[in-house]
This record gives C-alpha cells, sequence and structure tokens, in this order.
C-alpha cells in the first residue's frame, strides 16, 4: 500500500471513529466521556539500501616497472622455499591486479651505479624508473640534487615500518626524502662452525646461548678462542685456530665498546674519537687478543671464508650477507651473532651496509606516483 493511500485510510477511520462518538453522545442517557488521543505517524515506505565498501582498483595500464641494479633478480624456475613460493605468488597476484609488471635488472656494476643514475636523469629520459645505490655513493646521490623528494608523493607511507627509519633520516635533506631502503641487514657479526665446536668439547650452540643471556662478551669471546684453538698433531704448531686475521677488528672492538673512530658533537662538526676511553681500551684489548696465536694468517684472496668453510678456524667475522656463499660451498653447521660486545657496552652492536632505492627528479609527479605505488607493494 502506498504512503498515499495509508495516509487516506488513517483518516478514514478517524472519521468513522468520531461519528460514532457523535452518535453516542446524542442519546438521552448521560455519558462520561473520556478524551482519547491517538498519535498518528507517518509510514515511509522508501527503503536504505546499504552497499558494501567496494575498493577502487587503481590501473597502471600495462607499465613495466622495472628497478636498475648490479644485478638481476629473476623469478627461479624451482622455488627453494615455501617462503620464496608465497613472495612470488603475491608478486603475480599483485601484478595482475594493479595492471603492470616489474622487474629488477642488472644494467652496471656495484660501483657504477652513481654514474649511470645521474647520466639518465640528466637525460630527461631514464631508461628506468628506480635506481638501486650502492650504500658507499648514497651521499653522493643525494647530494647531487637529481633525486625526487618522496615526501611531495602519496603513494608511499614512509612511516611504514618496512622501510629502514637508519637509511631515511641519512636521505633526508632541507626536509624532503630522496631515498629508501628496507631494514638493511647486519654487516657486523661472528660466523662460527658448529662442528669445530663440538670436536673442542663445547656446546654447538653456545654462542647462541651466550648471546641470548647477556653474557657475549670480549672475556668470553677470549675463553673460547683458547678451547678451540689448538695443535691436534702434537707438532707444536696448532692445526685449528679460533679466527682468521682481518684488520676489521679493530673497528669491530671499537665499534661493541661504544667507541669511535670519528664523531659527531652537538654542533654536527666532526672530530677524531680514536683517543676516547671506549676506543682506546678496544684497541688495546684487540692487541693482546692478537698477541696470542689465536688467529690463522692466510694470504690467498678470500683465505679468510675459505679457511672457516674447510675447518680450519672455528670462527669468521664477517657480514651476514657471506652466508649466501656458505650455504652453497660449506658442508659443516654453522651460526651467526653479534661481535661480542665490550665493558663499556650495554647492548650488541652491529653496522648496516644497504643500498638505497632512488627515483630520479626529471619523472612527472604522475610518473613518481606509480612508480612509488608498485615499488611500496
Amino acid at each position: 500500500m502506498s504512503g498515499k493511500m495509508k495516509k487516506l485510510w488513517y483518516l478514514s477511520l478517524i472519521s468513522t471513529l468520531a461519528l460514532g462518538a457523535l452518535t453516542a453522545c446524542g442519546d438521552s442517557e448521560p455519558t462520561s466521556t473520556t478524551e482519547i488521543k491517538e498519535e498518528v505517524k507517518e509510514v515511509n515506505d522508501d527503503v536504505e539500501v546499504v552497499k558494501d565498501d567496494v575498493e577502487e582498483i587503481r590501473d597502471l595500464g600495462g607499465e613495466v616497472i622495472s628497478l636498475a641494479s648490479w644485478a638481476t633478480v629473476a623469478e627461479p624456475e624451482e622455488k627453494k622455499s615455501s617462503q620464496e613460493e608465497a613472495l612470488w605468488e603475491y608478486r603475480h597476484e599483485m601484478m595482475e591486479k594493479y595492471n603492470y609488471t616489474f622487474e629488477e635488472i642488472g644494467v652496471t656494476t656495484w660501483d657504477g651505479t652513481l654514474e649511470y643514475f645521474s647520466s639518465n636523469t640528466l637525460s630527461g629520459e631514464p631508461k628506468e624508473d628506480i635506481y638501486r645505490i650502492h650504500s658507499a655513493f648514497i651521499s653522493g646521490a643525494l647530494n647531487s640534487g637529481l633525486a625526487y623528494d618522496l615526501t611531495t608523493l602519496d603513494s608511499i607511507d614512509l612511516t611504514d615500518s618496512k622501510w629502514s627509519e637508519t637509511a631515511i633520516e641519512y636521505m633526508t635533506k632541507d626536509s624532503g626524502v630522496y631515498g629508501i631502503a628496507k631494514d638493511p641487514r647486519p654487516a657486523v657479526g661472528i660466523f662460527f662452525n658448529k662442528r669445530v665446536f663440538e670436536e673442542a668439547g663445547l656446546d654447538p650452540d653456545l654462542l647462541y646461548d651466550l648471546q641470548a643471556s647477556g653474557e657475549w662478551t670480549w672475556d668470553k669471546f677470549v675463553e673460547i678462542s683458547e678451547h678451540v684453538a689448538r695443535d691436534t698433531n702434537n707438532d707444536g704448531i696448532n692445526d685449528i685456530y679460533a679466527i682468521p686475521y682481518i684488520g676489521n677488528i679493530f673497528e669491530y672492538a671499537v665499534m661493541s665498546n661504544n667507541g669511535n673512530y670519528v664523531a659527531k658533537d652537538k654542533n654536527g662538526m666532526l672530530y677524531n674519537d680514536i683517543m676516547s676511553p671506549e676506543s682506546f681500551e678496544a684497541i688495546q684489548w684487540t692487541a693482546d687478543y692478537l698477541a696470542q696465536d689465536y688467529e690463522l694468517l692466510t694470504t690467498k684472496n678470500m683465505g679468510h671464508t675459505q679457511s672457516f668453510m674447510d675447518g680450519q678456524v672455528a670462527m669468521l667475522m664477517a657480514q651476514e650477507s657471506t652466508c649466501v656463499s656458505l650455504s652453497k660451498n660449506m658442508t659443516d653447521d654453522y651460526g651467526y651473532v653479534f661481535f661480542p660486545k665490550g665493558p663499556k657496552a650495554e647492548q650488541y652492536m652491529t653496522t648496516v651496509n644497504s643500498p638505497v632505492w632512488m627515483i630520479p627528479s626529471s619523472y612527472s609527479k604522475k610518473e613518481a606516483e606509480n612508480i612509488t605505488f608498485a615499488l611500496d607493494i
């Protein structure tokens, strides 16, 4: 029944009731009457239709978003893990959903990234959309004025936890952000050979336990070095050593004791901090350690890594990325921990060595929005 018909029906009903009341009042007998007020509400036949929110799919128009690097990253025919399978499945799902293709291609060497980025940007027609700049050259790239200010774009959230705060802080200039990186991998740590530890009578997971309890210190490092460095054939010469000699051990020790080679004062000025108590203590400790017969002197290029893979040394100071080579070429099981902390440090320390991604400033805002949208996915 329509709204108008319902109204007429209610009015007719009220009129009939009123006539009946008047007829009753016409009788000669005295009548007690009670006034009854009835509120008649308008009936609204309109029905509110609730619609589900529909995501507006951004269409990148089949664009190929390319990332220039020093190595090509292609989808492997055979996935080595469930994580790798899920990663490539997600990438294909996103590329199909937003109608684009993403590729990472090797176009130059690691030490040619800045020159390649600069020449492409200055040409006005960059060959690629995103440029991976090696950490050794990011200062030059930042100060070149050739990178796009990412803070002016809406398609990327720089506060997202997946982006390295350290990298963003470093790549900030005059309130603009000109490069980003994912949380980097640690650049300093110690690999340890579990078989060599076991043969020396140590728990193969000892360093993990010490690190977890906060007891992985310089003193423990020396104690374990004494235990694993040994002469197995009684000829008076060690056959297994604690570590291969690496000159960076001084740098690692200084860092692990809250020291610095170069520090920055409150005015932002750099100064030589090598004689600070923390730095000097670390240098002295390292010199004392190297005065013992703990380290193996290698002569071949990359001999320190090979000596670790061969089980000739129990530990190896190296970047975490060394695991790529170890996983392919090393038979023994191994672990990885921070460099031990010194007496002036409360926490374990490491350095980061992360390349950054930059977009040429020669792109229009619309082009840069699409590029960062694809990168952010």
